[in-house]
């Protein structure tokens, strides 16, 4: 692996987390804002 693609690798690993990250903030939130309606 070359330093090129082994930081892109760790630039996806973070942005995967991140992303899922967000998911779980906003999970809870959808499932209020059905339950509101």
């Amino acid at each position: 692996m070359t330093a090129f693609s082994l930081m892109l690798h760790d630039d996806f690993q973070t942005t995967s987390q991140l992303r899922n990250q967000v998911v779980m903030n906003i999970q809870p939130f959808a499932i209020d804002g059905s339950a509101a309606l």
